[in-house]
């Protein structure tokens, strides 16, 4: 009975912290997922000496939504028209599936549909921020904003954002 007791205390003082870590480190994962994916797009456009586009998908094959938290594709936009070629001329180059349903995605206006960057390596879109919450993440760091400056480079910081919902 002793043992069941000390049992039940000790789990109860370890597993909220565990539900913390498995939290930060779930949203530390899907953050670097993205950053991770804005940096292959970044070098694909100068190993192509192309345009190149990362853009919202449900599918996997259209830029079909705003909603990044759906999925994204990424390909050489080889016409620099900001669109994906229906006719299978532009290559889809990466395919990302949607993130679990507890993440939330927000950007800024100038990269609520697409990310493009130019042959040069430098943005080709508007800069802007993409803002990534876990609705079960510990209050103190619940985000993790993504940074496109206009010269091309990605960043990640943390925050808080009181009303995170996914």
């Amino acid at each position: 009975m002793i043992t069941i007791s000390v049992l039940a205390i000790v789990l109860s003082v370890a597993v909220p912290p565990l539900n913390t870590f498995l939290a930060r480190s779930e949203l530390t994962s899907a953050s670097n997922k993205i950053l991770g994916n804005i940096h292959y797009l970044r070098s694909e456009a100068i190993v192509r000496n192309s345009t190149t586009v990362l853009c919202p998908s449900s599918n996997g094959s259209l830029c079909n939504t705003t909603d990044w938290s759906l999925g994204w594709i990424a390909y050489e936009d080889k016409n620099q028209d900001g669109k994906l070629a229906t006719d299978g001329t532009e290559e889809i180059f990466s395919v990302t599936n949607p993130l679990n349903n507890y993440f939330s995605m927000k950007t800024t206006s100038g990269l609520m549909s697409s990310i493009q960057y130019k042959s040069d390596g430098t943005l080709k879109s508007n800069q802007g921020s993409i803002i990534i919450c876990h609705a079960n993440s510990p209050k103190k760091s619940n985000t993790r904003i993504i940074e496109i400056s206009s010269g091309g480079r990605a960043n990640i910081s943390t925050n808080f954002i009181k009303n995170c919902q996914a």
